[in-house]
């Protein structure tokens, strides 16, 4: 992806955050935090070991994992297309590129109350070290590494 498409990582992470979270930030009480996770990507742009695999629909993207040599810093799917097997596609695509690269495995932070997440990385492989800390965003819920051995 070009620096330029992080505002599309961003939509992308909006619909899916705000339509799979609210049980975690009710929007009336915790309005999805704009210009924190804009400058979030524009961040992420900024290093050299930061890359994306997107998936696009015609001009739309639809699917992303955004990640570095050794972790999966987010993964979207845009809410119409849950279940279609596209986020195993950009994950498996992000985890072999990091197994080229050298990683012997990988990790991820994944929100604990987001069980659907949770049983996604369970199903595909990704084990709980039990190590928690705290998301970024207010109200600040309980986050939750997960790693996954790497063959390569």
């Amino acid at each position: 992806m070009r620096p330029d498409e992080f505002v599309a990582l961003f939509e992308l992470e909006k619909a899916a955050s705000l339509a799979g979270l609210g049980h975690v930030f009710p929007a009336e009480e915790f309005p999805f935090p704009d210009e924190e996770v804009l400058a979030k990507y524009r961040l992420w742009f900024e290093d050299p070991d930061f890359k994306a695999v997107a998936v696009e629909h015609g001009r739309t993207l639809i699917a992303h994992a955004a990640y570095d040599r050794e972790q999966l810093r987010q993964l979207s799917v845009h809410p119409e297309h849950w279940g279609s097997g596209l986020a195993d596609t950009v994950v498996d695509a992000a985890l072999d590129d990091m197994a080229a690269g050298g990683a012997q495995q990988a990790r991820l932070w994944v929100l604990t109350a987001n069980a659907h997440a949770r049983r996604f990385y369970q199903r595909t492989g990704w084990v709980s070290t039990e190590k928690m800390s705290r998301s970024q965003f207010v109200p600040h819920p309980e986050m939750l590494e997960y790693v996954r051995h790497l063959s390569g």
